[in-house]
């Protein structure tokens, strides 16, 4: 569904349904693409309460977050729920790097140097470094 129209028809499942992730994603999705950040942010705050343990709720959280400070909250929070994968990790970093604050990122990063000893998770962190670059110049 990439028609706004289609929205009632969601929100009226979700009414019905609020643990229903698939619809939620899906609008929120929807909401996004067409702009109503605050409608997308809106679902996924609710369906979030619903089912506060789903990646893609929170990585849409992430994404439409409505400025830096909840963009950096919404990223802590996946980080915490999903703290095997060193991905959100280095993603927070980079946010709390544009926001300027280099100190917290040095902190929260600097675990991960003891793990880039392994040939996957040097990988990452190299072109984790290369998009953290990328986002500062």
């Amino acid at each position: 569904m990439t028609n706004v129209a289609d929205a009632p028809l969601l929100e009226a499942v979700l009414a019905l349904v609020p643990e229903d992730v698939a619809n939620a994603t899906a609008l929120a999705k929807l909401y996004q693409t067409n702009g109503q950040v605050d409608d997308a942010r809106r679902v996924l705050l609710r369906a979030l309460h619903h089912t506060p343990d789903d990646l893609e709720l929170w990585k849409l959280a992430v994404k439409v977050a409505k400025n830096p400070a909840d963009e950096e909250e919404a990223q802590h929070e996946l980080m915490r729920r999903f703290p095997d994968e060193p991905r959100y990790v280095i993603d927070l970093g980079a946010i709390l790097i544009n926001r300027g604050k280099q100190d917290d990122a040095r902190k929260l990063l600097e675990p991960l140097t003891s793990v880039a000893r392994r040939p996957s998770a040097r990988r990452l962190i190299i072109s984790s470094r290369a998009a953290i670059i990328g986002a500062t110049n």
